[in-house]
């Protein structure tokens, strides 16, 4: 075993379904994972009839997530699977690629860098204007893809297949573990987990008692709303995995 983060113990802030990769990937690494989840998710609403309109009517179908990838294919039949294939489908990273392959979905592209601004950047280069592309993301879902796209002459839908909401049940724990100063990392994978995270601890706990704590961030998005709210101790991976993430921490600490 790898023993590079050396008993460090590490706040996990994802949303509980999501955690186990992340708290095997710490155990692995030496690391003790604190499981506290900021957000909870929960599926859309979406019928099979709107589902397949828009599938008929796109050329583009975009994932910029393993998690949209797992929440819409909840939604769809065998039928839909074959017309996506006759589609072109883009994948923001190789995890999302990998999951879409999984499902027996041919991806078409991806990004020379797993950034949403890329993603849309490079995408627009390779298409003709008037493109019409379907997004598929959750409720938290950057605009930058679509406001990239739509600049660049193409008409994009948005399919929301989940939502993030949040959970205010450990806000008790959450204030127990920040007063017994037991934290080395606090991890935030997404801006509203550090909105959460900050409405929990507000007039309870202030910044200058978290100052000894690294703030670990996947993404610049991510990390600019921790600066915002007044975080210092900044680690930020250049490749927005939690591998990278980890080994970041690895290399800071």
């Amino acid at each position: 075993m790898n023993n590079s983060l050396n008993g460090i113990n590490i706040l996990v802030t994802r949303a509980e379904h999501q955690a186990d990769e992340f708290n095997h990937l710490i155990h692995q690494l030496g690391g003790c994972p604190i499981n506290l989840p900021l957000q909870k998710i929960v599926k859309s609403n979406i019928s099979i009839n709107e589902l397949e309109n828009l599938i008929d009517e796109t050329d583009w179908i975009l994932f910029t997530s393993v998690n949209s990838v797992n929440y819409f294919v909840q939604y769809i039949t065998y039928e839909l699977k074959v017309k996506m294939n006759q589609k072109k489908i883009g994948a923001v990273g190789e995890k999302t690629k990998s999951r879409l392959i999984e499902e027996g979905l041919q991806v078409n592209f991806l990004p020379s860098q797993f950034t949403g601004k890329t993603f849309a950047s490079e995408l627009s280069y390779i298409v003709e204007k008037g493109t019409k592309f379907l997004f598929i993301r959750g409720s938290l879902a950057s605009d930058n893809v679509p406001n990239i796209l739509e600049k660049n002459g193409n008409l994009v839908n948005l399919l929301t297949v989940y939502e993030t909401i949040a959970n205010v049940t450990i806000k008790d724990d959450l204030i127990k573990l920040l007063k017994n100063e037991k934290l080395d990392v606090i991890t935030f994978l997404n801006p509203f987990s550090v909105e959460q995270f900050c409405f929990l601890i507000e007039n309870i706990i202030c910044m200058e008692d978290l100052k000894n704590i690294k703030i670990a961030c996947i993404g610049e998005v991510t990390a600019q709303k921790a600066k915002e709210k007044g975080f210092n101790n900044m680690i930020v991976p250049d490749k927005y995995t939690i591998e990278s993430l980890l080994k970041k921490i690895a290399d800071d600490i």
